[in-house]
C-alpha cells in the first residue's frame, strides 16, 4: 500500500487519489487500516473469555474474596479487551492508536464530553424513572459493589469503574468496533475506497457512519445488560448506555477522536460511583 503524505495521514479530507469529500475529513478510515469486523468480533470474545476466567477463579473459591474477584476480573477483561485493540493496530493497521482509532484528546473535548455525559445522566434519569414506575419498585442494576475497604473502592469504584474501565470501552467501541463496521460497509462498494483505504464516496461514507454508530451502540448496550437483575434494571441500563453509545459514537465520527466520548464516559461513571459511595453503597 501507499505511504501516505503528511497531509493525508492528518487526515485532511482528500483521498491519496485526491478526490475531495464533502463529509467531514476526519471520519475517513486510518491509512494502512486493514481490519474490519472480524478483528471486533475476537475483541469481544477474549473479553467475555477473561471474564468468565474472572467469574470461575471466584466461584470455585481460587479467590474468595469478592472484591478481590472483581479486580481480578476486571484486569482480565479489559486487559484482554485492550490487548486485542493494540495487536490489531500493530498487526493489522499503520501502528498508531491515534492514527487508527483516533485515540487523541484536545481541550475542547473536555467541553464537549462534560455536555455528552450531562445530556447521557439525564437520560438515564429519564428511563430510570420510566422503569420504576412500569416495575413499582426501584431498578437496581450494576456490576459494581462497594467494599468496606477503602483499599478495594479505589481499586475497583475509582481505578476500573470511573478511569480505566471507561477509557479501554471508549477504545474498543468507538475506535475499533466503531471504524471496523465503518470500514467494512465502505469496501464492500466497488470504488467506495481507494488503495490506501480512503473513502472516495460521500454518500457511501455517510451510510457507513450511520451504520456503524448505529450497530456499535446496540453491541456496547448489549454488552452492558449483563448487569441488569430485572426487566426493569435491563430498561433502565439499556437505555442509559445505548443513549451514551450513540453519543459517543457521533462525536467520535465527528471529530475523528475518541477524547471527547473518553471524558464523556469517565464523567458519566463517575458520576454513578459517587452517587453509590454517597448513600453507602
Amino acid at each position: 500500500m501507499p505511504t501516505p503524505t503528511a497531509q493525508g495521514a492528518a487526515g485532511t479530507g482528500t483521498s491519496t487519489g485526491g478526490a475531495a469529500l464533502t463529509e467531514a475529513p476526519t471520519a475517513v478510515p486510518g491509512y494502512l487500516v486493514r481490519w474490519g469486523i472480524p478483528s471486533s468480533v475476537v475483541g469481544l470474545a477474549a473479553f467475555v473469555v477473561a471474564l468468565a476466567v474472572g467469574v470461575a477463579l471466584y466461584v470455585f473459591g481460587v479467590i474468595p474474596n469478592a472484591s478481590a474477584a472483581q479486580f481480578v476480573t476486571n484486569v482480565l477483561g479489559y486487559g484482554a479487551m485492550f490487548g486485542v485493540v493494540v495487536l490489531v493496530v500493530r498487526r493489522r493497521g499503520s501502528g498508531s492508536l491515534g492514527a487508527d482509532i483516533g485515540l487523541r484528546i484536545r481541550w475542547v473535548d473536555l467541553l464537549l464530553g462534560l455536555a455528552a455525559a450531562i445530556a447521557a445522566k439525564l437520560i438515564a434519569v429519564f428511563f430510570a424513572v420510566a422503569a420504576q414506575r412500569l416495575a413499582g419498585d426501584t431498578p437496581v442494576q450494576g456490576n459494581l459493589t462497594l467494599d468496606s475497604d477503602t483499599f478495594w473502592i479505589v481499586l475497583n469504584a475509582l481505578l476500573f469503574a470511573c478511569l480505566l474501565g471507561p477509557f479501554v470501552e471508549e477504545v474498543f467501541f468507538r475506535g475499533l468496533v466503531l471504524r471496523g463496521i465503518r470500514n467494512r460497509v465502505l469496501r464492500t462498494a466497488p470504488g467506495s475506497v481507494d488503495a490506501a483505504g480512503y473513502a472516495l464516496d460521500p454518500a457511501r461514507l455517510r451510510l457507513a457512519n450511520t451504520v456503524a454508530i448505529l450497530v456499535s451502540s446496540v453491541v456496547f448496550m448489549a454488552l452492558h445488560l449483563y448487569e441488569s437483575s430485572s426487566w426493569a434494571s435491563a430498561l433502565a441500563l439499556g437505555g442509559a448506555t445505548l443513549f451514551l453509545g450513540l453519543v459517543n459514537a457521533r462525536l467520535a465520527v465527528s471529530t475523528g477522536r475518541l477524547g471527547a466520548g473518553i471524558v464523556a464516559h469517565i464523567l458519566f461513571n463517575a458520576s454513578s460511583v459517587l452517587a453509590l459511595l454517597a448513600v453507602g453503597g
